[in-house]
């Protein structure tokens, strides 16, 4: 966000060099831990978390996101360079049972950016990251109606389908 005419970490200084930190754990995993990183594989497995928690950086296992500020080694780091702890998080704030993130809300559940499909005649559906029209063709519905059937932008309206000459 924009501050004094400046761009400025919108969540503070101190959660920005936490994120920095967490993204250098990855090229740390990558170069020379003993778990690299394959598509597939979670990205913030035993090693990654141990890393982090020897950093003093405190991510959620699986999920990535941190559950409380940094403390340990990191602190004493940002104290030494004079970098206060984000000051519109209080302890009251930081929910360790619940383990969400501690510097951003939580998200709410089912808000897909991803653009909803649908056949026209069984209803099958797909998401996709495509907001122009795909000319999808669904070909189970194309053999038995003996043409292309494409899929449609899901609005919720019934469409009616006009054959072509």
């Amino acid at each position: 966000m924009e501050q004094e005419n400046k761009p400025v970490w919108k969540f503070g200084r101190w959660a920005q060099l936490e994120t920095l930190l967490h993204e250098q754990v990855h090229l740390w995993q990558e170069r020379v831990g003993k778990n690299k990183h394959k598509p597939g594989r979670v990205a913030h497995d035993k090693e990654f978390v141990e890393k982090c928690e020897s950093l003093g950086l405190h991510p959620l296992p699986v999920k990535g996101s941190h559950y409380m500020p940094a403390d340990g080694v990191f602190a004493l780091l940002m104290k030494e360079l004079g970098i206060e702890r984000t000051q519109n998080v209080s302890d009251a704030n930081i929910n360790i049972q619940s383990k969400t993130d501690w510097f951003r809300p939580a998200k709410e559940n089912g808000r897909s950016t991803l653009t909803k499909w649908v056949c026209p005649h069984c209803n099958m559906a797909v998401r996709m990251g495509i907001k122009d029209d795909p000319m999808l063709v669904h070909d189970t519905c194309s053999e038995i109606v003996g043409e292309k059937v494409f899929l449609v932008r899901h609005d919720g309206l019934k469409h009616t389908i006009y054959k072509g000459k």
